[in-house]
């Protein structure tokens, strides 16, 4: 009873965030429209949507039970529909983001990953990333050795410029793509950023920023809250 109440009082936004999810999911391309997946996602929102509206105090067990399946399917399918190419973001709204894992890995550049954790240490989703150029330093991080340090911080402080690119303040000219997220090292200025769009097929190596693609941090920024832990691991 307790939660038909909660769903009744929430049906409005869950009606709302379902149409929003049909307008994320109408822009994508014939392709991805043409799949089991979009038609299977499409289904499941009619019916969600349906029951939803349909909603009385007659449910049974079994129907509420459906209810709450069916909204979980529609969030998992949509994120993996939805999240760019290369990632991993299939579970990332499953749950909020409470911690960023960054493994740098200097020994094999295709394992260096950062991963975005719930608060029981879960992996919601995770993405390729590159580091800093300098890779033989491992300890005594300083401003100007291009290296990504290692210890536990976190985020302080978002930014973006309304779809406009961000440029480096103590860098002029430095691109960071279209959305930064500070990490919080004292004295460094380190971020976790993207490129220029003339080089977003690729990760190169950063002065000791955590470099992510485009597409991958700008699907990820609205899920980051400034005071996000972040570790940078080895």
């Amino acid at each position: 009873d307790a939660f038909r109440l909660e769903i009744n009082k929430k049906s409005p936004a869950l009606i709302n965030r379902l149409d929003e999810i049909v307008s994320q999911i109408y822009k994508l391309p014939d392709d991805k429209k043409k799949s089991s997946e979009y038609q299977s996602l499409t289904k499941q929102i009619n019916e969600s949507k349906s029951q939803i509206l349909g909603l009385n105090s007659s449910l049974t067990e079994s129907e509420i039970q459906k209810i709450i399946q069916g909204l979980t399917t529609i969030s998992q399918q949509s994120a993996s529909l939805l999240a760019p190419a290369g990632a991993d973001f299939v579970h990332l709204r499953d749950a909020p983001i409470t911690k960023i894992l960054v493994i740098k890995n200097r020994g094999d550049k295709n394992k260096r990953k950062i991963y975005f954790l719930d608060k029981d240490g879960k992996t919601l989703g995770s993405a390729p990333i590159n580091i800093g150029s300098n890779l033989k330093k491992t300890a005594g991080f300083s401003r100007g050795d291009k290296t990504t340090p290692t210890g536990n911080f976190k985020i302080s402080e978002k930014r973006d410029n309304h779809g406009k690119i961000l440029y480096a303040r103590t860098r002029p000219g430095v691109v960071l793509g279209y959305y930064a997220l500070d990490i919080g090292v004292p004295g460094r200025g380190i971020l976790i950023h993207g490129s220029t769009p003339q080089k977003d097929d690729r990760l190169p190596p950063t002065d000791g920023c955590v470099r992510m693609y485009n597409s991958h941090i700008a699907y990820i920024y609205p899920m980051i809250s400034k005071g996000t832990e972040i570790e940078i691991r080895e």
